[in-house]
C-alpha cells in the first residue's frame, strides 16, 4: 500500500515540476524580441542614418530582454522591463521625428501587450 501511495505522489510531483518548466519556458519566449529592423525603419519612414541608428538601439534593446527573460522573479523582470522600456524610447525619442515616434510607440506598445508583458 506503501508503494502504491508513494508512486502516485511521485507522478503529481513530477507533473506538477513539467508543467511549472512549461510555463517558465513560455514566460521566456515573451522576452526574445527578434526585430527586424530594416522593416521596422520602413515603416517608420526612417533615413538611411536614422535607419542605422535604429538598428544600433534595437541591437541593444534586443541584448536587454535576452538579460530579462533569465531573471528570476516577476517583480525583477517588471522592473527591469520597465527600465529598458524607458531607455529605449528615450533613445528613439532622440534619433526619430515626432510622427516618427508617435508611430514607434503604438508599434512598441502594440507588440509588448500581443506578447503579455504590459
Amino acid at each position: 500500500m506503501k508503494k502504491i501511495l508513494f508512486t502516485i505522489a511521485m507522478t503529481l510531483m513530477l507533473s506538477m515540476t513539467a508543467m511549472a518548466g512549461e510555463n517558465n519556458t513560455a514566460n521566456t519566449e515573451a522576452y526574445e524580441m527578434k526585430v527586424n529592423t530594416e522593416r521596422l525603419a520602413s515603416s517608420l519612414g526612417a533615413s538611411k542614418d536614422q535607419a542605422e541608428a535604429v538598428n544600433d538601439v534595437m541591437t541593444l534593446f534586443n541584448q536587454q530582454m535576452a538579460n530579462i527573460a533569465v531573471e528570476q522573479t516577476d517583480t525583477a523582470r517588471q522592473r527591469m522591463l520597465d527600465n529598458t522600456v524607458k531607455m529605449n524610447t528615450g533613445y528613439m525619442k532622440q534619433i526619430l521625428d515626432k510622427d516618427q515616434y508617435r508611430w514607434y510607440l503604438v508599434l512598441l506598445n502594440t507588440t509588448l501587450n500581443n506578447r503579455g508583458l504590459k
